[in-house]
C-alpha cells in the first residue's frame, strides 16, 4: 500500500500523518480517507484564528493529530489505543501509558498553537530508541507511531523542515516511515546514531532531530 501524498503548497502533514497511520492499521477506503480529510478542514475552518494559523504554518500542530485521531475513533468506532510515552517537558524514568486522547483534545477553541519546548529533559536517546524498538517488536502491522522531526542544514541554527510523519516499523536501528512527502530529498527513515532528540544549541550534533513529546504510539485492538 502506498501512502497518501501531501501537496507541496500546504502545511497539512499532520492530517496526512493520521490518515496514513489509520490506512496502515485498517486499510482505509479512499472515500473514507477523503472524508476524514475534508471533515477536518471543515471543522478547523469554523475556528478562524486556528484556521489562519493552520493555513500559514503559525502553529506546531501538536494539537492536530490527537484531534483527528479522536474524531476518527469516535465516528468510525475504531478499536484504537493511543499513548504519548514522553509527554515532556520532564522525564521521570517511566514512559507514559495513559490514553493520549482525552476529551479535551476535541476542544479546538482551547488548542495551544505553540508548545513551550520540544525536549524531554532527563530522557536519553538510547532509552527513547529502546522504547520504540520494543513497541515495534510485537504485533507487526498492528502498531504504528505518529511523530514530528526537524531537519537542519550544516551550520544552521534553525530547522528548514518541521514535519509530521508515520513510523511503521523498525529495521535494526532504523525507524521506517510511511510518509506523505514527494519532495526530492524527502526523509523516509531515521537512524538512531544520526538522530538527536533535542535541538538545543550545544546539544544537537546531527542534522535530524526527533521530538520526543510529539510521539504518539498507536495500536489496533482486535
Amino acid at each position: 500500500m502506498r501512502p497518501f501524498h501531501q501537496g507541496q503548497l500546504d502545511f497539512f502533514c499532520g492530517i496526512y500523518a493520521v490518515i496514513n497511520a489509520l490506512d496502515f492499521l485498517y486499510g482505509l477506503p479512499l472515500a473514507r480517507s477523503r472524508e476524514i480529510f475534508a471533515d477536518t478542514l471543515e471543522e478547523l475552518s469554523a475556528q478562524p484564528d486556528l484556521w489562519q494559523a493552520t493555513l500559514r504554518n503559525h502553529t506546531d500542530f501538536y494539537w492536530l493529530p490527537p484531534y483527528v485521531l479522536s474524531r476518527a475513533r469516535e465516528r468510525y468506532s475504531y478499536g484504537l489505543t493511543v499513548i504519548r510515552p514522553f509527554p515532556g517537558p520532564d522525564f521521570n524514568g517511566t514512559p507514559g501509558t495513559e490514553d493520549a486522547l482525552p476529551p479535551s483534545c476535541l476542544d479546538l477553541e482551547s488548542a495551544t498553537r505553540l508548545r513551550d519546548g520540544y525536549d524531554c529533559v532527563g530522557l536519553g536517546r538510547d532509552e527513547l530508541w529502546r522504547h520504540l524498538a520494543g513497541w515495534f517488536a510485537t504485533r507487526p502491522g498492528k502498531r504504528a507511531a505518529i511523530l514530528r522531526f526537524q531537519r537542519f542544514l550544516p551550520y544552521s541554527q534553525d530547522p528548514i523542515v518541521l514535519h509530521w510523519t508515520v513510523g511503521e516499523a523498525m529495521r535494526g536501528q532504523e525507524l521506517l516511515f510511511r510518509d506523505a512527502s514527494r519532495d526530492p530529498g524527502a526523509i523516509f527513515s531515521l537512524y538512531r546514531d544520526s538522530t538527536d532528540i533535542s535541538a538545543r544549541p550545544g546539544v544537537r550534533k546531527h542534522l535530524l532531530v526527533l521530538e520526543p513529546p510529539s510521539i504518539l504510539l498507536l495500536e489496533r485492538s482486535e
